[in-house]
């Protein structure tokens, strides 16, 4: 074989491998010298991104801090005021007022009560409510004739021991 041949084809071999070699470090190694105008408008949004990012993240601590002292001046005034419950409905039963209520209901069979639900209580509220085993039930005597007296008087006391009625046997 001819020595000229050998080294004209090592010669293509070496110029083609080292224009695959600067093709494909251009395009994995890119020049940060020849920054054209897309560049510059990515550049710029990637600094608007990262603005934009501490400017909501700011706005969440701020708004964390004002939910957190709003929760705490409406707790103040839920120690002071105490708590409000909106009505949902009436109980009915047979008893017309609280004396010789029975204490366990469960005692005196012909003691069941009714709740009525204001229109307003959705249907839906309800479901699946005959699942639970108990209910509890949260409720005002509405009627009750001494209201005035107790709201006058905010440090009026109540008797801590409740007697039963007594019945006369003679």
């Amino acid at each position: 074989m001819d020595t000229k041949v050998v080294w004209s084809t090592a010669l293509v071999a070496c110029a083609l491998g080292v224009g695959v070699g600067l093709a494909a470090s251009s395009i994995f190694f890119p020049s940060t010298h020849d920054a054209t105008p897309e560049d510059d408008t990515i550049a710029n949004l990637r600094q608007d991104l990262e603005k934009e990012k501490a400017l909501r993240a700011q706005e969440r601590s701020g708004r964390t801090h004002a939910e957190r002292d709003a929760r705490l001046l409406a707790q103040k005034q839920l120690d002071k005021d105490g708590y409000t419950f909106e009505p949902i409905g009436t109980v009915s039963s047979c008893f017309r007022d609280r004396r010789g209520t029975p204490r366990q209901g469960a005692l005196v069979p012909g003691s069941l009560a009714r709740i009525t639900l204001h229109a307003s209580i959705s249907p839906t509220s309800l479901e699946c409510l005959n699942q639970f085993s108990h209910m509890w039930v949260l409720f005002v005597f509405h009627e009750n004739t001494n209201l005035a007296k107790v709201t006058t008087h905010k440090t009026a006391t109540y008797p801590s021991k409740i007697a039963p009625p007594r019945y006369s046997t003679t």
